[in-house]
């Protein structure tokens, strides 16, 4: 997950970076601490949007909201939710 948002930081030639994340199943009792790392390692310079979908991705989405990242933070709890709103941010 996080070679994958890396590479999202890292591609040229966009204004607006948008980061779709959810959850990776079976991390055993460090999953809390997996998902804080995870969200801490998003370059809040080069990421505007991040939404989180799943149960402990919601961790993600706390974790960056007290973050220095000036865009949105959103969680999701039903993909139709998630979808609708990746085509509304994808027209604009």
């Amino acid at each position: 997950m996080k070679a994958a948002i890396e590479t999202d930081s890292n591609l040229d030639g966009f204004n607006k970076k948008v980061l779709v994340l959810g959850d990776m199943l079976e991390w055993g009792d460090k999953e809390i601490e997996f998902y804080e790392e995870v969200a801490k390692s998003i370059d809040t310079s080069k990421i505007h949007t991040v939404f989180t979908i799943g149960n402990l991705s919601r961790i993600m989405s706390d974790t960056l909201s007290g973050s220095k990242l000036e865009g949105v933070v959103k969680h999701f709890t039903s993909k139709e939710d998630l979808v609708s709103e990746c085509n509304r941010i994808i027209k604009k």
